[in-house]
């Protein structure tokens, strides 16, 4: 039987292409870009997170509890 997490978990696991598309489709887009121009200006970090990173990070995790 599947908790509610382990659900929303796998529904997230198996939309993950459709996701990676979808913000590829976004970051083409003009507004994206000047978006991200104000985003960087405001965040000075050296190692800026990417929204790919953001979106495997959660795939990543449950593996290295298993």
């Amino acid at each position: 039987m599947q908790t509610a997490s382990f659900k929303l978990y796998s529904a997230f696991v198996n939309s993950y292409d459709k996701s990676l598309d979808a913000l590829g489709r976004v970051e083409a887009t003009r507004l994206w870009a000047e978006i991200m121009k104000k985003v960087d200006n405001l965040v000075r970090d050296e190692r800026p997170l990417t929204f790919e990173t953001l979106l495997v990070t959660p795939i990543q995790r449950i593996p290295r509890y298993l």
